[in-house]
């Protein structure tokens, strides 16, 4: 915190004789934070068992992996009670033509109330660099270096990397090309080698086909050398290949996204023969707007799985780095308790069996301040869970129930409340270390989210 308190005392002490003047610079200072308190009877649920990321959730007994990532999510853990927040704060200056930026953001949090971060009398020293890049306007587009947002896909990676990235606008259209450092081994060991770099590049183009038609297009390419992940080195080459969209009338409206996850695995000498990488995702949502108040929409998504450890493909899909939106109880972008570090998810994944969800979504506008929405959501995964001997294979997760209620105090803050209840199928079972999931899962919150 004493890092963060010295850093708004620079800001606002070089801002001072800068902005009045016709100086080279102009300052904007922007930020958020979440305060929540939040009551669940699994704990369990707590853990972050499962990040997307360079985790590489394919199944292979040659790399040494065990298969069962969720261990310990689904069994029958303890009833509490905690509070958290998270603040992010965000400095950007930029040159008083308008064609240079640099930015810089830090993070603090989720913090317990009452960790060793947030303790009595003290506060915590440790802070997360968020975004810290430079951009210019050149070449009839925008250049961005550094630390920044990728913002490929939300299914595949929408969070922050280190990379350079060129996007120009074309009529209605806008075209991307990166390249972004995952893992570099002069910046971890101080010895310059090419043997452990993990290189990212992609292409994108996003563009209006008409008034009611929006389409997607992207490719990432993933160069992964010498990972030790699990058991043994590997290195691998991946692939992305997706088309999106977003579509609209004046009642009907949906989004959808079809993306193919291939690639080759590549074990160390002895122990294997290459895997091959063979997934994909499905998304679609078609939704109908009865009147400016309430709509209604129906989402299925697909993720594939993998059903065989021991041969040589993995039909798995993964990501790089997302927060996807599945409900409340297991994933973590669509509640109070996931967006402050609490989930058992990140990814569109369970392990490495994929996942399916089927929602039913309504969502309303009471009046200008007060907003409800609901889904009920049936949640399988794509392959059969078969990690527990002598137990029944199943991908039944269960029924989940999610309820988001939402007031807007002013411009700048909103009041939040939500509850889920997850009532867990046969399946569930599967995810426990003794094979007995609890029955019903139930994570309760309300919070307040601030923004400038």
């Amino acid at each position: 915190m004493k890092k963060i308190v010295l850093f708004l005392i620079i800001a606002a002490v070089i801002s001072l004789p800068l902005a009045g003047t016709a100086s080279a610079f102009s300052f904007n200072f922007h930020g958020s934070m979440l305060n929540t308190m939040t009551s669940t009877n699994n704990t369990n649920t707590l853990k972050n068992e499962l990040k997307s990321g360079t985790t590489d959730v394919f199944s292979s007994t040659a790399l040494g992996k065990t298969s069962n990532y969720w261990k310990t999510a689904l069994d029958e853990g303890d009833t509490t009670q905690y509070a958290k927040t998270k603040v992010r704060l965000r400095f950007e200056g930029t040159t008083d033509d308008g064609r240079a930026k640099i930015v810089y953001g830090f993070e603090g949090g989720g913090y317990y109330w009452g960790d060793n971060n947030f303790d009595l009398s003290g506060d915590s020293t440790t802070t997360e660099t968020r975004f810290a890049y430079a951009q210019l306007s050149a070449l009839n587009g925008k250049f961005t270096a550094g630390l920044q947002k990728t913002g490929l896909n939300q299914w595949v990676w929408t969070e922050t990397a280190s990379g350079l990235k060129y996007q120009t606008d074309i009529n209605d259209w806008k075209f991307t090309a990166a390249w972004f450092r995952g893992y570099d081994a002069f910046g971890r060991t101080n010895k310059v080698s090419t043997n452990n770099n993990d290189d990212f590049f992609f292409l994108k183009a996003d563009g209006k086909v008409n008034e009611n038609l929006k389409l997607g297009f992207f490719g990432l390419y993933d160069n992964l050398k010498q990972e030790k992940k699990y058991a043994s080195n590997y290195s691998a080459n991946y692939y992305w290949l997706g088309i999106t969209g977003k579509f609209k009338t004046d009642r009907i409206f949906g989004n959808f996204d079809a993306i193919y996850n291939g690639g080759t695995i590549n074990p160390d000498k002895g122990l294997g023969k290459n895997i091959d990488r063979d997934g994909y995702l499905g998304n679609l949502t078609v939704g109908y707007k009865v009147n400016d108040k309430f709509k209604v929409s129906l989402n299925g998504l697909y993720v594939s799985g993998d059903d065989n450890p021991n041969d040589s493909n993995a039909d798995n899909f993964d990501s790089v780095d997302v927060d996807i939106k599945c409900g409340i109880v297991l994933f973590t972008g669509d509640s109070l308790t996931g967006k402050a570090d609490n989930f058992v998810s990140d990814g569109p994944l369970i392990n490495d069996k994929g996942l399916i969800n089927i929602a039913l979504q309504g969502e309303y506008k009471i009046d200008a301040k007060n907003k409800v929405r609901a889904a009920v959501r049936k949640l399988y995964s794509a392959e059969d869970l078969d990690y527990i001997a002598g137990k029944k294979k199943d991908n039944d997760i269960g029924y989940e129930f999610d309820l988001w209620y939402s007031y807007k105090f002013n411009k700048n803050v909103a009041l939040k409340a939500e509850f889920g209840y997850l009532a867990t199928g046969d399946g569930a079972d599967q995810l426990t270390a003794d094979g007995h999931a609890d029955s019903g899962i139930y994570q309760t919150s309300v919070g307040m989210v601030f923004k400038f």
